[in-house]
């Protein structure tokens, strides 16, 4: 071997490698053998020689000595040969096995290795490949793997891709199908078919090529850039105007594609509308690609001005992407070929600016099959959305095709909806910081503007209400669809105010007793409005609002008044005939709805239950009604658990229910005293419970069974759901009661827990009325204990009166009862005239432990209408509650004298107090029965509360309330915590209640016998 310094390679020995002297000797194979790359080296220079030490020195400074198994050593040889312009197989063509043993030796290497090797492996192939003359017929070609594309059977993805696009145009080369069956897969060597084709340089998409100096370029020395004509033959129209608007006569390193513009030409030139409009969406997948239309790297160039040297004029797209802009290759809906800018998306809000028809739209399979590349669509000028003022300019052309401002026809109003379901969508997802310029557009376009479409036509947007058309035909309301709220709350467009509703009844007062049904549909909702509105939690109603409403025109069985009192009753037979002589409230449903809206409206509630039966004595009992009463009772109770659990938790004394009697009374009547000076009315019923008789009463014995009767009568009972519980109590007796009736009812948590409430506030109520005045203390006693009288007693199941009782077993005797104590009669209190007294003030008072403090966040405010508990008929005399209301009604009386009105707000948990004024001014009763103590407790919600209001809050100390106690009292202590002893407990206790140095007020009735 002779050796030349000046060429140390020659091109005849360009690519081949010599192996070590020690590996002359294979040790075993490699992927790469059957290449013949590596050849050996003569036995001579593996002698430990001056002479061979220098030779391999030097091949080993030329690359060109490696060792067999350094597979990435002999691949780079194989690249040098393809820099070198060699080729393995020379023009023929590289071999399959040629071919994968350079697959498997790249599947040895790594990824980084991979892509440096690559390309300059791949210039060293020659492929095997077919492409399509202009007949489209396939012909067979070698190519090299940089000018090849990849079929679509060997595609890595699914669906149709560039493959597909190209079809059979002419001029692109593709490797051959053959190669995904004689290649390696990838579980075989590491690197899959495909994976190793592109490394080797074969594409999947258009190339992009940057273009080569010729005579419409232009570069300066001191540049590398290149710059390409304005005026360049390739250049579209719309390029040309672009640079001459931004003042460039270049752009600097531009791209072009001309594989890209073959295909698009052939796809134009496609005669088959299928086809073409697969080979469309395939396009369009294609370039939304890494790397294609969706990167600004390969989209955006540089526009330049040519003065001695480069000025930059900005930015504008690649000669590629323009010449797909301006060819006419994409199909609308009626099949016409245009260009990008003029096609638009087929979308929602497309159809509120274009209508459902319009002929522009891109055809309907080309946008579903490219409905994941809307990015592409947009980048290339195809138009999406419109925006806020296209969307203004379509509703101000609809606005002028409506003519006058009356009514439009509903294909019109269905089109403005479409521009305001877009608009709204524009207000409700633009980011935050282009909205405020999109909201300040849609204001200014419906400023003074009657662009409101309306039930009753055309409107201002000051001048209609959105929501629920409640009030339909009174006023006019917005398109009632939720999804357009975005677009009235940027016009300030509310649902109607209480204000609103109470004017529209007083229109609909206008129109007398026979309204049409629309107009009881708009009162019945807009009473139903207003009591939503006086539960909600927004907090209390104003008294402009509250004034209005006082004085509201309500529909009565006497015709519309203002006057009051009004009476609202919810059983029928009552309301005809008390509705004969009084104003009996007519509101157009069921009562219940609006039990919180009574105390606002100033409506009095008569309750059925109040009622008292005329003659009683005269009533026959009846054990077979009563048994099958108790049957019906306990099914009832059973049913409602299980199906209606509102109505179940509405009534609790299912035991005291359950121990009524049935007795027939023919022509049954019940006396009801309506109050406020008027008579006593007597009504014919069919059915009335009597609790202080604990008996019901029905005026014949199929009474029992219907709705109107025993159903009604039951349900009064319930605190609501009235009119399902009287459905349920009819359909109850279409049962076969002896065999479907239940064994043992089921019986809610909430019941349960009352009834241990219940039981515990009894036993320690008769511990109060036995116990003997003064301090000695009572024996024990040297009996068993009895049952404190009046404790409920243990739930029993009614027996079938099928089943006789067995002979000679009679009833338990009953135990002696104790008369129950019973509270002072509160119509005969409020007769008498009691005596006001002021205690003295001491200047001084006493320091409390609690500092105040400011308004107490934690606790809930009053609500509007009142928050009555649920009254309930024990089975003692009274109940604490019963105190509590006896203490209220004289209190509201007081109040009433100074014009104030005084609500119920026991019902609200931790409210700190019982009842709440007119003024807002907070009272808490605690009433007793007896002597006044000199102590009382207070709650840590009624301490916060005490402590929050200061001097709006009053303690009021009720005592005496029960017959024959002494006079009963009213002590009012306001801001109770300046002058008692607190005893820091669980529960506060205010000690010295009675002293005289505290400022009360004390109200006392005569007692009975004065």
């Amino acid at each position: 071997m002779i050796i030349n310094e000046q060429d140390p390679l020659s091109q005849q020995t360009l690519g081949v490698a010599f192996a070590e002297p020690q590996d002359a000797e294979p040790r075993g194979t490699n992927p790469l053998d059957a290449l013949g790359i590596v050849v050996d080296l003569d036995a001579g220079y593996a002698q430990n020689s001056q002479w061979s030490r220098r030779v391999l020195d030097w091949l080993r400074k030329q690359g060109s000595l490696v060792r067999r198994d350094d597979t990435a050593a002999v691949l780079s040889r194989i690249e040098r040969m393809g820099r070198g312009g060699r080729r393995i197989g020379g023009e023929t063509g590289s071999g399959v096995e040629q071919l994968v043993a350079i697959q498997a030796a790249l599947g040895e290497v790594s990824k980084k290795v991979r892509e440096r090797l690559g390309p300059g492996i791949g210039s060293a192939l020659l492929l095997d490949g077919y492409e399509h003359d202009s007949d489209g017929n396939e012909k067979p070609c070698k190519v090299p793997p940089t000018h090849a594309y990849l079929p679509q059977m060997l595609q890595s993805t699914d669906g149709d891709r560039f493959a597909v696009a190209a079809g059979k145009t002419p001029g692109i080369k593709w490797v051959h199908r053959s190669y995904s069956r004689t290649l390696l897969s990838q579980a075989q060597c590491g690197l899959s078919r495909t994976a190793f084709l592109r490394v080797l340089g074969v594409a999947d998409a258009p190339r992009l090529m940057e273009l080569q100096p010729s005579g419409e370029t232009k570069k300066y020395e001191a540049d590398f850039r290149i710059g390409l004509s304005r005026g360049c033959w390739m250049s579209p129209t719309a390029r040309t105007i672009e640079l001459r608007r931004l003042g460039a006569d270049y752009t600097l390193d531009d791209r072009s594609s001309p594989d890209l513009d073959a295909v698009v030409q052939h796809i134009i030139a496609e005669q088959i509308p299928q086809e073409r409009r697969r080979r469309t969406a395939a396009l369009l997948q294609t370039l939304g690609r890494p790397g294609m239309i969706t990167s600004s790297e390969h989209t955006d160039v540089q526009a330049a001005e040519a003065r001695r040297r480069w000025i930059s004029r900005g930015q504008t797209a690649a000669l590629w992407v323009w010449r797909l802009r301006e060819s006419a290759w994409l199909e609308d809906t009626g099949g016409k070929l245009r260009t990008p800018a003029q096609v638009h998306l087929c979308t929602r809000d497309a159809q509120a600016l274009d209508g459902q028809d319009d002929p522009g739209y891109l055809h309907p399979a080309i946008q579903e099959a490219t409905s994941n590349r809307i990015d592409v669509l947009a980048a290339l000028g195809v138009n999406g959305d419109p925006d806020v003022p296209q969307l203004i300019s379509r509703l101000r052309e609809l606005r002028k095709r409506s003519g006058a401002p009356g009514m439009v026809d509903d294909r019109l109003k269905a089109e403005v909806y479409l521009v305001y379901r877009a608009l709204a969508g524009r207000l409700k997802s633009e980011p935050a910081g282009t909205s405020r310029s999109e909201l300040r557009k849609v204001r200014d376009a419906f400023n003074g503007s009657d662009f409101v479409l309306t039930d009753q036509g055309w409107r201002r947007a000051g001048d209609c209400f959105r929501g629920p058309t409640i009030l339909r035909g009174f006023r006019p309301f917005t398109i009632p669809d939720p999804e357009l709220n975005p677009l009235w709350d940027a016009l300030w467009i509310k649902e109607p105010k209480p204000e609103d509703l109470a004017n529209v009844l007083k229109e609909i007062a206008q129109y007398g007793t026979q309204l049409q049904a629309d107009q009881q549909r708009v009162m019945l909702e807009a009473l139903r409005s207003l009591a939503d509105t006086v539960t909600s939690t927004d907090g209390p109603i104003s008294l402009g609002l509250r004034s209005k409403l006082r004085w509201l025109p309500l529909r009565t069985t006497l015709g519309w008044t203002q006057e009051r009192p009004v009476y609202a009753v919810d059983h029928p037979a009552i309301a005809r005939t008390l509705g004969q002589h009084l104003h009996v409230w007519q509101p157009g449903g069921d009562l219940q709805q609006f039990t919180d809206l009574l105390s606002v409206l100033k409506v009095h509630k008569l309750e059925s239950s109040a009622a008292r039966v005329v003659a009683p004595d005269r009533a026959s009992p009846d054990r077979q009604l009563t048994e099958g009463f108790r049957w019906a009772v306990t099914s009832l109770q059973d049913n409602l658990v299980r199906d209606e659990p509102a109505a179940a938790e509405a009534f609790t004394d299912w035991a005291w229910l359950t121990e009524l009697e049935v007795r027939v009374l023919p022509g049954l009547r019940i006396r009801l005293n309506p109050g406020e000076d008027h008579e006593v009315i007597e009504v014919p019923v069919d059915a009335h419970v009597d609790g202080e008789a604990k008996a019901l009463f029905v005026s014949s014995p199929e009474a029992l069974r219907t709705k109107p009767g025993g159903g009604l009568a039951v349900a009064s009972l319930f605190s609501r759901e009235r009119i399902h519980v009287s459905h349920r109590w009819r359909d109850l007796w279409e049962m076969d009661w002896q065999q479907d009736g239940p064994g043992t009812p089921l019986v809610p948590s909430g019941l349960q827990d009352h009834e241990d409430r219940e039981r515990l506030a009894s036993q320690l109520r008769e511990r109060e009325l036995s116990r003997p005045p003064g301090p000695t203390v009572p024996a024990q006693p040297s009996g068993p204990a009895k049952p404190p009288t009046g404790a409920p007693s243990p739930r029993s199941i009614p027996v079938p009166p099928s089943i006789p009782m067995p002979s000679g077993v009679g009833s338990p005797p009953a135990p002696p009862s104790v008369e129950p104590r019973k509270l002072v009669s509160l119509a005969e209190l409020q007769a008498r005239t009691p005596k006001a007294t002021r205690t003295a003030f001491s200047p001084q008072p006493r320091s409390a432990s609690s500092e105040r403090s400011q308004r107490a966040a934690s606790l809930p405010q009053p609500r509007q209408g009142g928050a009555a508990p649920h009254e309930r008929s024990g089975l003692l005399g009274y109940q604490d509650r019963d105190k509590e209301k006896t203490a209220l009604a004289l209190l509201a009386k007081i109040l009433d004298a100074s014009g104030r009105t005084l609500e119920d707000q026991r019902g609200l948990q931790r409210l700190g107090a019982d009842a709440v004024d007119s003024t807002g001014h907070f009272y808490e009763i605690k009433a007793h029965g007896g002597a006044e103590p000199a102590e009382v407790s207070l709650t840590s919600a009624e301490l916060t509360r005490a402590l929050a209001e200061g001097d709006n809050y009053s303690l009021v100390i009720a005592s005496n309330l029960e017959e024959g106690r002494g006079a009963p009292t009213l002590r009012i202590i306001t801001d109770p915590l300046r002058f008692f002893e607190v005893e820091s407990m669980a529960d506060v206790r205010l000690r010295g209640v009675r002293d005289a140095d505290v400022d009360a007020t004390v109200w006392q009735w005569p007692d009975a016998g004065v």
